[in-house]
């Protein structure tokens, strides 16, 4: 075997079928999610009503989103204010990596089973928004988790899963769902007025810490 520089020299064979199996993957993505970045050209501004739980906790899901953009750096981009798409959304296709600003709206809201949930007085500041970026995706059908996905990601309504950071800074967390309007922006869009954590505290730094 031929070596250069101190390294094994790759046989030809074996790069082809890396080749292969990275274009395979690439295409197999795209027929999920589309191609990353072709998310809008043009944006509508119209706002949109849906509906918003949350997620996040000491695992890091979402630093291991479907769109595979691996661990998030909250002083980049949109930070931690990420958001799961629900698949069954008519704005998934193309949306990895999209951005969407957001707002909580004071109001009823219900799941998929038909359970309504008075949220009349759950929002911070209703004329307040954040600016989320799609990291992954909020399955309609996923087994380990079936009951839940199938109660907020299956279509009965407009789905958005915020991270925990995005959603605290709508309403408290202990909501757990939340009445929203929506619209697609682009990601270096400022919003007229930021919604901020209310308390100024950092309640899961043992989360972004790793402890």
């Amino acid at each position: 075997m031929a070596y250069h520089h101190g390294c094994p020299a790759v046989p030809a064979w074996r790069l082809l079928a890396a080749y292969a199996f990275g274009f395979q993957l690439a295409f197999l993505q795209a027929q999920e999610h589309g191609p990353v970045g072709a998310f809008k050209s043009s944006f509508d501004w119209k706002w949109k009503e849906g509906r918003a739980t949350y997620f996040g906790d000491g695992a890091w899901p979402i630093h291991i989103g479907g769109c595979n953009y691996d661990y998030l750096w909250k002083d980049e981009g949109t930070g931690y204010d990420v958001v799961a798409l629900a698949n069954t959304h008519p704005e998934y296709v193309g949306s990895c990596g999209g951005c969407w600003e957001v707002r909580c709206k004071n109001g009823w809201t219900k799941d998929f089973y038909g359970e309504y949930f008075d949220r009349s007085y759950s929002c911070h500041d209703e004329s307040a928004s954040v600016i989320v970026r799609n990291v992954d995706t909020c399955k309609c059908h996923y087994p380990p988790n079936e009951p839940s996905n199938k109660r907020w990601c299956c279509g009965d309504m407009d789905h958005l899963d915020l991270s925990r950071w995005a959603f605290e800074k709508l309403a408290e967390l202990r909501w757990g769902v939340i009445k929203l309007e929506y619209r697609a922006v682009p990601c270096d869009y400022q919003p007229e007025k930021r919604a901020n954590n209310m308390t100024d505290v950092c309640r899961y730094c043992k989360y972004v810490d790793g402890e």
